[in-house]
């Protein structure tokens, strides 16, 4: 088996054991969601109206999380390299994403569960819509 093959057999059981503390703490519900790409994982964590989508993308080698918030009759959708920077809190390359093995899939996972842990008081508040806007946030 090959080493991104294991990185995608992994993924959801990673993703679980790197945001179920967080998700127990949030009181956030876990959905896997279905593989319609082929070589691309994703699972979700969150409550209305926020929503953290973690997508492993083989093709990219990357490890993705996007944040998805309900705000009035849209949704907001921007990644954390994306909020990082808007929230003044690092840059772009600040949020890890590569993975080409087993390893660096853990690293990227436990450096974007702490950006997400930093993120989310701001997101979850009266605050929320605007950071996501400053990020960029495409409209759905």
């Amino acid at each position: 088996m090959s080493k991104r093959a294991g990185v995608l057999k992994s993924f959801e059981s990673e993703v679980a054991q790197h945001f179920g503390p967080l998700a127990a703490e949030f009181g956030w519900a876990r959905s896997i969601e279905p593989n319609r790409v082929a070589g691309v994982r994703c699972v979700a964590y969150g409550s209305a109206p926020l929503i953290y989508r973690v997508c492993y993308v083989q093709d990219d080698h990357g490890v993705f999380t996007a944040v998805h918030m309900v705000a009035g009759h849209h949704t907001l959708v921007a990644y954390l390299e994306e909020l990082v920077p808007a929230a003044g809190l690092g840059s772009r390359q600040d949020v890890p994403t590569s993975v080409n093995t087993l390893y660096t899939l853990r690293r990227a996972l436990s450096g974007q569960v702490g950006w997400v842990r930093r993120l989310h008081p701001t997101l979850a508040g009266s605050e929320g819509v605007d950071l996501m806007r400053r990020a960029g946030a495409r409209k759905w």
